[in-house]
């Protein structure tokens, strides 16, 4: 089992109506500078592994995103988690030329490349679960969410 210790983060986006993917991880990623987390590099290489690796994710339940840059733009462990109210269109991961509405975006900003691929993988089995996603989607404020995820994600 893994020692690594993270904080995990909600945004609420600021403005949702014709948001781009691009300007959700804009902020996202500004977010987590702003909070120390994150190097200055951190939203341009957001930015441009997305355009190259596509993290759009399509599970059972409800669509992902789960952008992530290097770990040398990280300060401090964080994933920041913003749930959508309106869908935005992300491409797939490992199918550039294919779109899918994304619902809910996990920000991964981790330290250690070893600790990404673990999370990854983490997250991937929560996504496994059937109604984890709508559980947290449904949830009544961010800290119940955030009660939900932490829970799932214990062993990491």
């Amino acid at each position: 089992m893994n020692t690594t210790t993270y904080q995990l983060e909600f945004y609420n986006p600021i403005e949702e109506n014709n948001c781009s993917k691009e300007k959700i991880l804009e902020e996202m990623a500004r977010f987590l500078q702003k909070k120390g987390y994150v190097k200055d590099t951190f939203i341009n290489a957001i930015l441009e592994r997305e355009k190259i690796f596509p993290t759009g994710l399509q599970t059972k339940d409800i669509n992902v995103a789960l952008p992530h840059a290097d770990a040398e733009h990280v300060i401090k462990p964080a994933i920041v988690i913003s749930i959508l109210k309106k869908p935005i269109i992300f491409n797939v991961m490992g199918e550039n030329d294919k779109e899918i509405p994304v619902k809910i975006i996990f920000m991964l900003a981790l330290n250690k490349p070893h600790d990404q691929l673990l999370m990854l993988q983490q997250l991937m089995n929560l996504f496994q679960k059937e109604g984890s996603l709508e559980k947290i989607i449904q949830a009544e404020d961010y800290n119940t969410s955030k009660t939900l995820l932490e829970k799932e994600l214990i062993n990491f």
